[in-house]
């Protein structure tokens, strides 16, 4: 269910919440009481898989934790390397997002094609290119913010383009 209904811009210092869920969650009903981040990163990469599959893509995981991609996903015998990330991280009237490694390294570029970003409780996906930066600012619902295109883009993995022109 996407929440496009709820208010990013709120100013109540509930919905600041803390940079981590561990513990009660203070946005609502979700429950999301992970221990570390690894366990919500490892649920995350749960739904991405079978977000993926219900769009009609093959997914697969690479064996051991050596590559700096999580998944590839299969469609039409074209595989793309796909780097999975969350957040809940707010800044001003959306989310930041850093794409860099589990040591705080940033990727090298070509190091996989797209990175699946999951704004947590409110359940939607921005499906990007992987962008010369290490963090992306999203605004889930603001069709006028510079990474619209890319939410819910589930389309460029099914085409293998960037979306770029």
């Amino acid at each position: 269910m996407l929440l496009y209904n709820y208010k990013i811009n709120n100013s109540d210092a509930a919905l600041a919440g803390p940079r981590f869920c561990f513990g009660p969650n203070p946005w609502g009903n979700q429950k999301l009481n992970f221990k570390t981040l690894k366990q919500r990163g490892e649920w995350v990469e749960m739904r991405f898989m079978a977000r993926a599959a219900e769009e009609g893509l093959h997914v697969s995981k690479p064996w051991r934790e050596s590559t700096a991609y999580d998944f590839i996903v299969e469609h039409a015998r074209q595989c793309l390397r796909i780097q999975v990330k969350s957040t809940m991280i707010r800044r001003d009237n959306g989310f930041i997002c850093k794409l860099v490694g589990s040591n705080g390294t940033p990727y090298v570029q070509g190091a996989f094609d797209f990175a699946a970003v999951y704004v947590l409780f409110l359940d939607v996906w921005f499906i990007m290119p992987q962008l010369p930066t290490n963090a992306v600012f999203l605004r889930p619902g603001m069709p006028k913010s510079k990474n619209h295109k890319y939410e819910e883009a589930w389309h460029l993995l099914l085409s293998g383009s960037d979306g770029t022109t």
